[in-house]
């Protein structure tokens, strides 16, 4: 399968490198991406929070980063699958 491409405000192609079935999901991988430095952003959240029986009709809530990112964004995404990104336990309460 292709990539999905559109084109973003710098003139770079935007590739979707995942796809959830909810945006809850989506934003989860947004934000580890972002907190690894790479811009992303989520499309077709709203379509599919209208009306979840579109979901697999559109492809999904798509994350897409700029097309010069996609290998690392999906190197990092692997990685969060290997459960490398996993907390197991919570720090202690500071002052506690």
């Amino acid at each position: 399968m292709r990539p999905t491409e559109s084109r973003g405000d710098e003139g770079f192609a935007l590739v979707a490198v995942a796809s959830f079935e909810t945006p809850f999901e989506a934003h989860l991988a947004r934000g580890l991406l972002q907190a690894e430095g790479l811009q992303a952003t989520i499309a077709d959240e709203h379509m599919i929070s209208v009306n979840a029986a579109l979901t697999y009709a559109v492809g999904g809530v798509r994350l897409l980063v700029r097309e010069p990112h996609v290998q690392r964004a999906l190197s990092i995404l692997a990685a969060r699958q290997r459960g490398e990104y996993r907390i197991d336990e919570l720090p202690d309460e500071p002052g506690g």
